[in-house]
């Protein structure tokens, strides 16, 4: 079985963590989400007490590593609004094959800073992707190709302190699918993905659990249309700012490993 957030942070490769698996061993009787929550513990345990030990951010190998919760709670409130910025997509569907259709960038307070449709290069129809955001090729074949906006969003996170998404793995391999890589612009740049972030706040019983945006929108009284990704790139700028000052949010703080 697959356990996805068991992050590769032993491989200098920056292998995918999807690569790490169990092999062998019948773990049907057991509980997995139990399992999930106690090693998940551990873990930000011992990140946890490396951070202390060490005043500099903790680095493990990886693009830009771990934080301890405290650490990136710090860090985040030291950075001002308008040097974060949070970004999201709408793509033609979810595969390796898949593009951009869209791409917006807001900063802290959720303000604009970038909103553009584009023409992918491998599909003309995504049946599946438009009946969820509604894009057609009809509304971008008129429109510039990804590759003609990477200006754009290059002055834009370069110039950031702090990147945010919602599930920021995803949207990264899209913009590296369409031509373009986040580490291109912000080979560095500390970046937060709210999804995992707010996986200990939204958790059950059982575990830790990932919930949509809309969810955790609601949970901050935040209102957006979803499946729009400028309203994606604001509602979650708006949640990390409420995120800031939750008192549950101090589990555990991960940065993604294949960004």
């Amino acid at each position: 079985m697959r356990l996805p957030w068991l992050y590769d942070c032993l491989d200098d490769r920056h292998k995918s963590f999807s690569s790490l698996e169990l092999r062998g061993l019948n773990l049907k009787p057991l509980n997995m989400r139990h399992v999930e929550s106690l090693i998940r513990r551990v873990w930000s345990s011992i990140l946890y007490m490396l951070s202390i030990r060490d005043e500099k951010v903790l680095q493990l190998n990886l693009g830009h590593g771990y934080r301890a919760a405290q650490e990136i709670i710090k860090y985040a409130k030291s950075v001002r609004p308008e040097k974060i910025v949070s970004f999201d997509t709408e793509t033609t569907g979810l595969t390796n094959e898949d593009e951009v259709l869209q791409l917006s960038i807001a900063d802290g307070y959720g303000r604009p800073l970038l909103n553009e449709y584009v023409r992918p290069q491998k599909r003309s129809d995504w049946p599946e992707a438009q009946a969820i955001h509604e894009i057609s090729f009809n509304d971008v074949k008129s429109c510039p190709t990804f590759k003609s906006i990477i200006p754009k969003a290059h002055r834009i996170f370069s110039s950031a302190a702090l990147i945010l998404a919602y599930n920021i793995e995803f949207d990264d391999r899209m913009l590296r699918q369409s031509g373009y890589s986040l580490r291109d612009s912000a080979p560095a740049t500390p970046c937060v993905d709210v999804m995992l972030d707010y996986a200990p706040i939204a958790h059950s019983g059982d575990g830790y659990r990932w919930v949509s945006l809309k969810e955790c929108a609601k949970h901050y009284q935040v209102n957006f249309n979803a499946h729009n990704s400028l309203e994606d790139a604001r509602a979650t700028a708006l949640c990390f700012r409420s995120m800031l000052k939750d008192p549950e949010y101090q589990e555990h703080c991960v940065v993604p490993e294949d960004i």
